[in-house]
């Protein structure tokens, strides 16, 4: 037990515990995520197609994710709002924790390697959310333990999960293909970087189970309920024109303070690998290389890109920097000085982080109370929560016009009574019915002729959207309910 109390690991449970305490359950997308898994339970088979919206009852639904609602509503059933909270933390963290681990494993003592892993997950962290991604994390962070393992401990030991956890990682999530592009970038890296030191990686027991692995692997990803037809659905997601509505995949433009202190981060990994001792070989180079470059363009891989940095760093650190051609030799060796001067404090670690470990948890278990009140106001500030409760009271019901990204959470509140116009599942609705949507709410050219088609009976919209700007105006529309972010507006009888 007294292992428990290890400097990195009370690192990450204090991570876990301050990620669990803060977070706002207010993410639409996780309530689509949440009713789903309740039809498929509830149906014990998949919807053939769309039973959540008017506009597109019965077209073909592709659930790739369906694993991972199954898997939310039931821990939602179980516990509620408070265990989806504590699992999604636990799984953000964890991850962080193998990455870590994978790059860094007897780190006993090394407090710089654990103050730039907070580091990092001060950026991590924002990512972790109720949504398939967050298993993502987690199965990547493996993916790097075991090629780690490999390439720096020169053994497969673990390497024997990659297969059944790819079988779940299909069914959880489309990033499986990462995985899949992981294991065969590093397989050919580490084959060149053989071939570079004049070796024969064919004679090599290792690496040629390696190859097996890789194999064996990408055939696990057609175990799920579409066969094959699963393998090409990414690809037809992220050449779909609907992608260019959702902020995620847009590629960085670094014109807000986190994408530019992300740059910031990728400058000083850069730099690290400048100066480190014994240039980065093809897989130090490739791997960390290809992630960052697929962060440029879609923001949901930063999160990816930072699991891959950490380990690929720690592991090089390890090896010393040349940094004589920058800093004058005697501030190196006065710098040199004071760290080698650290001493270990021995048991005494257990017993100031047993405290420390006391403390926090205590702050935050009689600060949580206080919080409720604050989280709630921001929930309610970010969804339609007051909005939908005065359409319940009212009994409002008939063609309904939401935003885009309220849809999930409308489908939790008023499904089955009503269904909504619009939602996240943007492959689902197809890129000419999104055109549509987008020239309605944002009053484009022609959006009254697109509108006035689906005889909307009342809209539930944000308090700075065009269209409510323009129905108020048109005059056939009433205000019937507003707050500090959402309105309701009801069509006026003739």
């Amino acid at each position: 037990m007294i292992t428990l109390f290890e400097t990195k690991k009370i690192a990450f449970i204090l991570a876990f515990a301050a990620h669990a305490v803060f977070f706002v359950l207010m993410d639409p997308d996780y309530y689509l995520h949440l009713m789903a898994g309740k039809y498929i339970v509830e149906h014990l088979s998949l919807p053939t197609g769309d039973v959540f919206s008017y506009t597109m009852v019965g077209q073909p639904w592709h659930l790739h994710e369906w694993l991972f609602e199954v898997l939310i509503y039931c821990i939602y059933i179980l516990s509620g709002e408070t265990g989806v909270v504590v699992w999604t933390s636990g799984l953000g963290v964890l991850a962080f924790y193998i990455a870590f681990n994978a790059g860094n494993p007897n780190n006993k003592g090394n407090y710089r390697a654990i103050l730039f892993a907070l580091l990092l997950f001060v950026f991590y962290q924002v990512f972790i959310k109720p949504r398939p991604q967050v298993i993502t994390f987690l199965c990547y962070a493996i993916f790097l333990f075991v090629l780690f393992d490999f390439k720096y401990r020169n053994t497969l030991r673990f390497s024997f999960v990659l297969p059944p956890l790819m079988v779940v990682w299909t069914n959880v999530h489309g990033a499986y293909l990462l995985g899949i592009a992981l294991l065969f970038l590093f397989t050919v890296s580490e084959y060149l970087n053989r071939r570079m030191r004049r070796e024969n990686a064919w004679h090599d027991e290792k690496f040629r189970r390696l190859i097996v692995i890789t194999g064996l692997t990408a055939l696990a990803s057609a175990i799920n309920p579409y066969f094959v037809k699963h393998w090409a659905f990414p690809f037809t997601l992220m050449n779909s024109q609907a992608m260019n509505f959702i902020v995620e995949w847009h590629s960085l433009s670094f014109s807000d303070s986190f994408e530019r202190a992300y740059l910031l981060l990728l400058a000083a990994f850069v730099i690290h690998y400048v100066y480190v001792k014994n240039r980065p070989d093809l897989t130090e180079l490739l791997l960390p290389g290809f992630v960052i470059l697929s962060s440029f363009f879609a923001a949901r891989h930063i999160p990816l890109a930072i699991l891959t940095m950490l380990p690929f760093a720690l592991a090089t650190s390890g090896r010393g920097y040349e940094v004589k051609n920058i800093l004058p030799a005697g501030i190196v060796h006065f710098f040199q000085d004071r760290i080698n001067r650290g001493q270990d404090i021995g048991e005494k670690e257990y017993l100031v982080n047993g405290a420390i470990l006391f403390i926090v948890c205590v702050s935050l278990i009689f600060f949580t109370p206080l919080l409720s009140e604050q989280k709630r106001g921001k929930r309610n500030a970010y969804l339609p929560v007051k909005a939908v409760d005065y359409i319940l009271e009212k009994g409002i019901s008939g063609r309904l016009l939401n935003t885009y990204h309220y849809g999930g959470y409308l489908i939790y509140r008023l499904y089955p009574q009503q269904r909504v116009f619009i939602d996240i599942r943007a492959d689902m609705y197809g890129d000419q019915f999104i055109r549509d949507y987008i020239t309605i709410y944002f009053g484009q050219e022609g959006w009254e002729r697109i509108f006035d088609r689906y005889h909307f009976d009342y809209v539930l919209c944000e308090n700075n959207a065009v269209i409510r700007k323009f129905l108020l105006y048109r005059g056939d529309y009433r205000l019937a309910y507003h707050d500090s972010s959402h309105s309701v507006l009801l069509r006026k009888l003739n």
